[in-house]
């Protein structure tokens, strides 16, 4: 449960990371390294975590990831690309207020109120 619940988390911000890697024309380079070292620290944060770092390889983790990472879908994506070029991106409290929400769901697992187990 909790490497699944970090995935889901954290690869929005790391997305919205990736959207402004793109934004700022760095290349796929920068990107690359971005993404893998993003990959890395979501393994050792989930282990550090009581997760299981196999779950963070999976499509909740890094599967989640790369979507959200590159699709020209991704709503996290297109944020970081907007924020770089100065727009004031509309919703943003609201996407905020989700990711405060996602991440406050994981710091609860983690204390054990959810009473759910740990993957």
């Amino acid at each position: 449960m909790v490497g699944v619940q970090l995935g889901g988390a954290l690869k929005n911000p790391l997305a919205i990371g990736a959207g402004m890697i793109e934004g700022m024309g760095l290349g796929i380079n920068t990107m690359s390294a971005f993404v893998t070292r993003s990959c890395n620290e979501l393994h050792q944060l989930c282990v550090a975590m009581g997760g299981a770092k196999n779950t963070i390889s999976g499509l909740s983790g890094v599967g989640d990831l790369m979507l959200t990472a590159f699709g020209n879908l991704s709503r996290n994506r297109t944020c970081g690309m907007r924020l770089v070029k100065g727009e004031k991106v509309r919703g943003e409290e609201e996407r905020r207020d989700e990711l405060t929400t996602q991440l406050l769901a994981v710091l609860a697992c983690l204390s054990g109120e959810a009473g759910a187990e740990r993957l």
